[in-house]
């Protein structure tokens, strides 16, 4: 039975009555900043066919730059300085779905097993389909960069103790935020954390 909530793995397809071959849906999510972990930029996905606009959303505001936006299974994921609120969109037609409000952040979230991470003031854990929050953790906050998520831990740090130009990496317990370890570390962090 299909659910009309879940993309297909693949499609059949069949040329001229020959028999049908699986054709591989596209992976086209974009759940962290620059696509994964690394940070690659890569996406199978096709550049769309025409200049269309299909929907607009404000993303710019009173803040000093632009957040990219990630999109996980059909919904677009950004941090707006217009009212410092992270925004679920639908990504067919721009439709707000849900808003969280935070403090500052130049930085886009990270999404991992249904949960968005992103850091403002704190680093937080939100829930991906209702955006409530799970937990957050003062330690680490926006200086350190979009958080890195993998095997259920969060790489997070605060990169800015001046005049000490000191940053504390932690890792966290992606399930409820406890500090797994921290290192503390001489200099600044200038980007994101990779995997």
């Amino acid at each position: 039975m299909e659910n009309e909530n879940i993309l297909p793995d693949s499609v059949t397809f069949s040329l001229n009555g020959e028999p049908f071959v699986p054709i591989p849906r596209l992976v086209t999510d974009w759940p962290t900043y620059m696509q994964n972990n690394v940070h690659n930029g890569f996406s199978p996905s096709p550049a769309p066919m025409t200049n269309e606009v299909l929907w607009t959303a404000p993303v710019t505001g009173g803040f000093h730059e632009f957040v990219n936006p990630i999109v996980v299974n059909g919904v677009v994921y950004f941090l707006s300085g217009e009212g410092m609120a992270l925004y679920a969109l639908d990504a067919a037609n721009g439709n707000i779905l849900w808003s969280y409000e935070t403090a500052d952040s130049d930085d886009p979230p990270s999404y991992s097993d249904g949960k968005l991470f992103f850091t403002s003031d704190s680093i937080y854990c939100i829930d991906a389909l209702t955006g409530e929050r799970i937990w957050a953790f003062s330690g680490a906050d926006f200086s350190g960069g979009t958080p890195c998520v993998m095997e259920n831990r969060v790489a997070c740090a605060r990169a800015f103790d001046y005049p000490n130009e000191k940053t504390t990496v932690y890792c966290l317990s992606s399930e409820d935020g406890q500090v797994l370890w921290e290192r503390h570390l001489d200099g600044t962090i200038g980007n994101c954390i990779g995997g």
